[in-house]
């Protein structure tokens, strides 16, 4: 037996929950102004998600949905059986800017780390994913520099580094970063992690390098910049955003 098909729009307020009694196998967000997370009573909880996202084979009488973009926020969703078709475009086409709804979200976060120059010592900086955090962190670009023209030695990492903080949000309202990943800084003896590449910089210049395809940082594992040499400065400048790791 095929599943009705229907379409619901509704206003969730800032920071509150919308519940909607509905039997389907299928869910598509159609139109909404803000980033929302979605549980079914069969799946669990899925998202944030956007305008054009949803499921789809899934089981579900009611769906709770969740603002996560701080303000009141306007859905329309579609609900209805798997079988459903919807490649229709119809009105306008909308360029939803996904970065700006995770900002707001509290879903992007920086790492900003000055480690200062220590005799025999390496300074290291980057992003720790702890184990069953249940998100990735996903990279495009960095910036850094040193006090001394050098290389800086990009790592990867299965353990935490000793010093980890809560990264900055990129929601500049005093908003904390709402993700699982920490920021990770230390200077001590000796290299972190296994080294995959190296990066030569002039001394005293921030240096930008951006990715042709980002880094992906699964749960218990990290990416670390580092020194190549000893009592030499690193600053660096990294952002991220989290998602659900499938």
């Amino acid at each position: 037996m095929t599943l009705p098909t229907e379409t619901y729009t509704f206003t969730i307020p800032a920071g509150g929950m919308y519940p909607l009694l509905t039997v389907g196998r299928m869910f598509k967000i159609i139109s909404a102004t803000g980033a929302v997370n979605v549980t079914g009573d069969r799946f669990g909880t899925f998202g944030p998600i956007l305008a054009g996202q949803g499921l789809r084979d899934v089981d579900f009488s009611q769906l709770q949905f969740v603002d996560v973009s701080g303000a009141a926020n306007r859905v329309t969703v579609i609900v209805g059986d798997s079988v459903f078709i919807d490649d229709r475009i119809t009105g306008e086409v909308s360029v939803v800017d996904g970065g700006k709804a995770r900002t707001l979200a509290g879903g992007i976060g920086l790492v900003s780390g000055q480690l200062p120059a220590v005799a025999g010592q390496v300074c290291k900086s980057g992003i720790w994913n702890p184990a069953g955090s249940g998100r990735r962190a996903v990279m495009r670009s960095m910036r850094a520099a040193l006090s001394l023209a050098g290389d800086i030695y990009i790592a990867r990492i299965n353990a935490a580094l000793p010093s980890l903080t809560v990264p900055f949000s990129l929601l500049a309202d005093g908003s904390a970063f709402g993700g699982s990943c920490r920021a990770a800084g230390d200077t001590s003896a000796g290299y972190a992690g296994t080294i995959v590449g190296t990066l030569s910089v002039p001394a005293s210049q921030t240096v930008e390098f951006r990715l042709d395809e980002p880094i992906v940082i699964r749960p218990g594992y990290g990416i670390v910049f580092q020194s190549a040499a000893v009592n030499v400065q690193l600053t660096t400048f990294l952002t991220f955003f989290e998602e659900l790791d499938a």
